[in-house]
């Protein structure tokens, strides 16, 4: 399969987020509210929600996007409507966000 769309190469973003102790159910809640949000955005093509194996201390989420243009208007529009804003984070620190140019892919990519 090929990694490129109609409006150019695909944008794969993984989101690591470590979480504070407790916060667990809180922290899934929030990043699963989030996604039903993105599933509506232009250009959004598919998102996992993962954690390591038997570990209730991080959770990571990768998206799939047709573009980085896409994402990044995702980024914008998501910080302007700040949803969370008045809830106390379940996050140690800020997420470690990383953004990849698809080369390659297999499956629903």
């Amino acid at each position: 399969m090929q990694s490129r769309s109609s409006s150019g190469t695909r944008c794969v973003v993984v989101v690591r987020h470590a979480i504070k102790p407790g916060k667990y159910d809180y922290a899934r809640q929030r990043i699963e509210s989030n996604g039903v949000r993105m599933a509506e955005a232009q250009g959004f093509v598919s998102r996992i929600l993962v954690h390591p194996y038997g570990q209730t201390d991080e959770l990571a989420t990768v998206t799939v996007w047709d573009s980085k243009q896409s994402y990044d208007t995702w980024v914008e529009q998501n910080r302007k409507a700040n949803v969370h804003r008045d809830a106390e984070s379940p996050y140690v620190g800020s997420p470690d966000t990383r953004v990849f140019e698809a080369i390659s892919g297999l499956g629903s990519f």
